[in-house]
């Protein structure tokens, strides 16, 4: 691929640019070809290479794929443009090339590698996954394997052909006087794995990390689930020790799911998704399982998987506490460190929560000068919250270093602490 120098716009990765999977030239004008790249995606050209242009496709400039799908194969086939990408199934072309979109009505496995144009239609091939194709009938024992079939049923005839089509499987019969009747029914699929439960914080809502996992396929007395724990092995073994007190079966006809991890005052995000480990039909030991997982999208354009997903913010925002002891008063993030802590607030601001109504917040340096006087006058105290940027009376940002400070409470005895500010 030569990409103009002088064009930096359309001049992807030099490395990545190497990398061509696979090509197609125009039966009329051999001038123009595609090519489908290992990182970059689709590119196009007009005038035999001598300058290539990204093409249009649902993927392009999208910011949850930080690099484009694998484009494996092209397929000129009635009349427009197929091409297959590696996870994410076939995408066709009306305008040679120029722009893509993803087709419609094609099968549930989209591990597609090869594409063949042919007189019963379009055939696509993935690695795994078998050979996807328009209603051709087969019979039933070609769809046997013997790694998967017992030895004293392999190679049978079954008498029964199938047709496989999206989403459903037809059964080629024969009516009471002998002529052929085509029985369309569902496939039914094994369920999913199980549960996963998804945070981010309010400030990054697509940073979202996995906080719980059920394994629906392993009893209640067993794993209950992942809860925080990195320990977890996710396979399907029975590990006693690390049951999950995070989920609640307790309601019948409904699963709880306790956080324990999260802070008065802050935002969050979640989802919930289903989880498996994808096509295991070939493993003969389901223990030795090791697959990676799979998911559906927790949001919209979420690169994990496919959907709309379930995500919703929930905000932390506890009432004033009632007049009690100061052992439950603290402040938080401690120590503050540069460039973390509250969202928009990341190494500056800081918050002292389960505080009883009408509190105040005193901070000194270790020498006894008193920095701040909270809450500031035209500020006010937010349910048991009170905020703080740290900087002292004149605006300026306090150094490193130890502070101390005093929580006033009304009918009960200051409290003292201390917050860490590391620079």
């Amino acid at each position: 691929m030569a990409f103009p120098d002088d064009d930096p716009e359309t001049e992807p990765d030099p490395s990545a640019a190497k990398t061509v999977l696979s090509i197609d030239i125009n039966p009329a004008n051999s001038a123009a070809m595609l090519i489908g790249t290992a990182t970059q995606g689709l590119w196009y050209t007009t005038d035999g290479g001598q300058i290539w242009y990204e093409a249009n496709t649902p993927y392009v400039n999208e910011a949850s794929f930080p690099t484009q799908p694998e484009v494996w194969d092209f397929a000129r086939h009635g009349g427009a443009i197929y091409s297959v990408m590696r996870n994410y199934g076939a995408h066709v072309s009306s305008d040679q090339g120029q722009s893509w979109s993803v087709v419609a009505d094609q099968p549930f496995n989209k591990l597609g590698r090869r594409l063949l144009s042919t007189d019963a239609g379009l055939v696509m091939a993935t690695p795994g996954g078998g050979m996807f194709s328009p209603p051709v009938t087969f019979p039933l024992s070609a769809a046997m394997t013997n790694a998967a079939t017992a030895e004293a049923y392999r190679n049978i005839d079954f008498g029964l052909d199938l047709t496989f089509g999206p989403g459903s499987v037809t059964w080629i019969g024969q009516n009471q006087d002998g002529t052929p009747q085509a029985v369309v029914f569902s496939m039914i699929c094994e369920t999913f794995q199980g549960w996963v439960v998804w945070r981010a914080m309010g400030g990054e809502p697509d940073n979202m990390a996995m906080i719980g996992r059920y394994d629906l396929n392993n009893p209640e007395t067993c794993i209950e689930g992942f809860c925080g724990d990195d320990s977890y092995v996710p396979l399907p073994n029975c590990f006693a020790e690390r049951r999950a007190a995070c989920f609640d079966f307790g309601q019948p006809g409904y699963v709880s799911f306790y956080d324990g991890d999260v802070f008065n005052g802050f935002s969050y995000f979640y989802a919930i998704t289903p989880f498996d480990y994808g096509d295991t039909a070939m493993l003969s030991d389901p223990v030795a399982l090791n697959s990676p997982m799979v998911f559906p999208a927790r949001f919209a354009g979420d690169s994990l998987g496919e959907g709309s997903g379930n995500r919703f913010s929930y905000d932390v925002n506890l009432a004033a506490q009632p007049a009690r002891g100061g052992e439950g008063v603290y402040v938080f993030p401690n120590p503050l460190r540069r460039g973390r802590g509250i969202a928009g607030g990341e190494g500056e601001q800081v918050i002292w929560t389960n505080l009883p109504p009408s509190s105040r917040v005193q901070v000194f340096t270790l020498a006894g000068d008193q920095l701040a006087d909270l809450p500031r006058p035209g500020e006010s105290q937010v349910g048991s919250n009170i905020f703080w940027v740290t900087r002292n009376e004149d605006n300026q940002q306090l150094a490193a270093g130890i502070y101390l400070w005093r929580v006033i409470m009304p009918q009960q005895s200051d409290h003292w602490g201390k917050l860490v500010i590391i620079r």
